[in-house]
C-alpha cells in the first residue's frame, strides 16, 4: 500500500515500479520459482493457484520469456526481470487495475480497501515501505493512511461475513 495526497503524487513517488521490483525479488527472497509467482498472476493473483514450492535449483532461462495469453502486469515483470527499464506512470496505470494493489490518493485506497471489506475482511496488515520509495514518501503515506483511511474504517460495523469468521473462532 502506498498512499499519496494524489493520484500523479503516488505515480511520481514510484510506488508501482517499487511493487513490480518487489514481486521480481521475491522469487530470490523466497528460493520459490519465478513461474510460480507468474502462475499466480495468471490465474487472478490466487495464492492457491501455485502448481508447486519447489525451492529453486536453477533459472528457467525461458520464465521471463514473454507470451501471447500474458496479462499486462507479467509483461511489465517480465520486461523488468529482463533489464528493462519501467515508466513510473506505465507501472501505476498497469497496477492501479488491480484489486491486490493498493496505491494512490486517499480515496482511491479507501475504494480499494472497501472490496476488501465486502468480501469479509477486517484487518489489513499492508507492506508501506518497500523499493524505492522514498523515505518522506513513506513518512508520508503512513501519515495520510493514519488520518484518512485507519478512521474511516474503524468505526464502521463488522461486515456478516467477518461477525461470521468471529463466531468459528
Amino acid at each position: 500500500m502506498h498512499v499519496a495526497a494524489t493520484r500523479d503524487e503516488a505515480i511520481e513517488n514510484s510506488a508501482a515500479v517499487s511493487a513490480l521490483w518487489y514481486v521480481n525479488a521475491a522469487p530470490r527472497v523466497f528460493k520459490v520459482p519465478r513461474r510460480i509467482w507468474y502462475d499466480m498472476i495468471k490465474a487472478g493473483l490466487h495464492p492457491n493457484a501455485a502448481r508447486d514450492t519447489v525451492a529453486v535449483q536453477n533459472l528457467d532461462p525461458n520464465e521471463t520469456r514473454i507470451m501471447p495469453d500474458d496479462p499486462e502486469v507479467l509483461v511489465l515483470l517480465k520486461r523488468m526481470a529482463n533489464g528493462e527499464a519501467i515508466g513510473a506512470r506505465e507501472a501505476h496505470e498497469a497496477l492501479e487495475k488491480l484489486d491486490c494493489v493498493i496505491i494512490g490518493d486517499p480515496d482511491h485506497c479507501a475504494t480499494k480497501l472497501e472490496g476488501y471489506e465486502a468480501i469479509g475482511a477486517d484487518r489489513m496488515m499492508c507492506l508501506m515501505q518497500f523499493g524505492s520509495i522514498a523515505h518522506e514518501a513513506v513518512l508520508r503515506s503512513l501519515d495520510l493512511a493514519g488520518r484518512h483511511l485507519i478512521p474511516a474504517f474503524e468505526k464502521r460495523p463488522l461486515h456478516p461475513a467477518a461477525a461470521d469468521l468471529r463466531t468459528v473462532a
